[in-house]
């Protein structure tokens, strides 16, 4: 293991700073913190996880004693801070044997749980009576929320964990480890408890999107590849302070906590002195002129600058017809190999040229995507969607299109027709988690100071409406609109979404939360939701319900879909929504 680069510097200059003093003057005594549990310690991270893990991606356990009857007690090292806000409800400790993450919300909004637990110090965390599990994948303590692992309140964990010095950066260990690697990990328990977690470096990578920003207006996926063509999703948030800053061109190093979600690894930079040996003198390449050409037809596919020139057109939020685009893949930012079975890739005509986003599409005839491989970049593609300039101001092909051809091969030979049957399976989704409302829009029918509908990137990720605002509950419609959603040639279907409240729950069905559909063009029908999560002491913000509404009536239709949230200014309401999917059957 190598010694941490990050905050090592402004460290050394604090001691260099304090030798010149002065020896006359008085300064007060620095206290070392000191934890009540200080020598108790007689679990290690690795037997945790070993004695807690189960083979699920969410799941929650309660922590009780050890066979002698004591509390399980971790002494530890914090390697991750907030301070910079790319880690955000997260603290990261590491042993010996280890790490974990603690998932918990800070002491209030202008409070950093790095000012609490600091980056290097020394921490004893006493787990009887907490909670351990998996949410997405990754383990972590946190707080039970049906049968995931949610986030603590601040007061419960420093209820359990206690510093037990100040900040010691130099004492943090950096692992330098390799893409193959932790790519073999994942199909390895013992390898993948191992991994989890820690703060790693990643030599010799290239970023896929030098010369963009990290994250300028939402969450990003920013991938970085390795001689060999591995990948590991380096994972950047708009609310870091670094977040408008250019993604380094060249060939460097990457360091950052090695978190894990939905079966795959990503990266999360403590700040942005996580690039280390970048070329500070990369600029990227002139971009090539292409002339726009095609006319989108399967014989006739569309380049890639000739649908930017079409998308560009559209009005905000709007889709086309469904048009073949062709180009090669540039980059790929997600390939979701588990529920949804879609990814987000960007396309090019060339090398350089101007790339258009293929947002949340399909394999083959529609097929969900299962194995990491299936897209890799370099790979000439034709894809078949609508295109839509999603917020008037970034065109893309929308979601629920697929490849039609994959190197000049298709999927058993066939030729799809220009208006062809959907298979069977998802046809639609939407996660409500990724920072965006995707390709859903907003649309207000009362003018005051509610904005509507928003996304929340975290506490939990979801789409939320909440009128109260400036300390006042306003009067509120709010609808959250999707896009037209083919069920043509389809003799069934239904829609899946998970709900939540806060401050107020519905006492009777529709009372300010429903959901409307209506075949494109048609008049809005109301669909009640019949499943409610738990009350919890007058507000719920972490439980999700489970609600399928039949859609058979509109099979064989293009359809969309409506929330549609009301208040009446008298209470405070919140709804939350997740994991929209709409299935569909021949």
């Amino acid at each position: 293991m190598k010694k941490s680069l990050i905050y090592i510097a402004a460290a050394a200059l604090g001691a260099t700073a304090l030798s010149a003093c002065d020896d006359d003057f008085a300064y007060p005594p620095v206290v070392e913190p000191e934890s009540q549990w200080a020598g108790q310690a007689n679990t290690t991270i690795a037997e945790l996880k070993a004695a807690y893990w189960q083979d699920t991606n969410n799941y929650n356990t309660a922590v009780g004693l050890n066979e002698d009857g004591t509390e399980v007690i971790v002494k530890a090292r914090v390697i991750s801070s907030d301070a910079s806000g790319n880690i955000y409800n997260n603290i990261v400790i590491e042993d010996e044997t280890g790490a974990m993450t603690i998932a918990s919300r800070t002491l209030n909004s202008s409070t950093k749980l790095a000012s609490q637990f600091p980056f290097g110090a020394e921490v004893y965390l006493n787990l009887s009576g907490c909670y351990v599990g998996r949410y997405a994948g990754l383990f972590q303590m946190g707080q039970a929320s049906g049968t995931e692992i949610s986030f603590l309140e601040n007061a419960t964990l420093t209820e359990h964990m206690q510093a037990n010095s100040l900040a010691r950066p130099q004492l943090v260990d950096t692992m330098t480890v390799d893409i193959a690697t932790l790519a073999a990990a994942k199909s390895n328990t013992e390898q993948l408890q191992y991994y989890m977690s820690r703060l790693v470096r990643l030599d010799n990578v290239t970023f896929q999107n030098a010369g963009q920003p990290f994250a300028a207006t939402a969450t990003e996926n920013r991938y970085v590849t390795d001689a060999a063509g591995g990948r590991i999703n380096v994972r950047c948030s708009n609310r870091s302070t670094w977040h408008n800053e250019m993604i380094p061109g060249g060939t460097g190093a990457v360091v950052g906590i090695l978190s894990y979600f939905n079966n795959d690894w990503q990266v999360l930079m403590i700040d942005a002195s996580g690039c280390i040996g970048f070329d500070p003198s990369w600029t990227p390449e002139p971009t090539p002129e292409v002339k726009p050409e095609g006319e989108g037809t399967q014989a006739s596919p569309y380049n890639v600058a000739k649908a930017l020139e079409v998308t560009n057109a559209l009005p905000a939020d709007q889709n086309s017809d469904k048009v073949y685009v062709k180009g090669k893949i540039a980059s790929i930012d997600e390939i979701d190999t588990g529920n949804f079975g879609n990814a987000t890739y960007n396309i090019v005509d060339e090398a350089g040229a101007t790339a258009f986003k293929i947002f949340r599409g399909y394999y083959f005839n529609g097929d969900k995507f299962t194995a990491a491989n299936q897209l890799e970049v370099g790979a000439e593609v034709i894809v078949y969607g609508a295109l839509v300039n999603f917020k008037g101001n970034t065109p893309e092909m929308a979601q629920g299109n697929y490849v039609y051809s994959y190197n000049g091969q298709t999927s058993g030979g066939t030729t799809p027709t220009p208006d062809p049957t959907p298979v069977e399976g998802v046809v639609f989704s939407e996660t409500f988690q990724s920072g965006n409302l995707g390709s859903f829009t907003v649309e207000n029918k009362i003018s005051n100071d509610f904005s509507g509908w928003y996304a929340k990137a975290s506490g939990p990720a979801c789409a939320m409406a909440n009128s109260y605002v400036n300390n006042a509950n306003l009067e509120a419609e709010s609808w959250l609109i999707s896009p037209e959603i083919s069920l043509e040639g389809c003799t069934a279907a239904s829609m899946s979404i998970k709900q939540a409240f806060g401050f107020y729950f519905p006492t009777e069905q529709g009372e300010f939360c429903t959901v409307q559909v209506r075949a494109a063009g048609g008049e809005w029908k109301q669909h009640n939701l019949t499943n409610f999560p738990p009350k919890k002491d007058g507000k719920n913000w972490t439980d999700f319900a489970d609600n399928t509404i039949d859609l058979k009536e509109y099979a064989g239709k293009t359809i969309q879909v409506a929330f549609c949230y009301k208040n009446d200014g008298k209470q405070s309401v919140a709804w939350e929504l997740q994991d929209l999917s709409i299935s569909a059957s021949k």
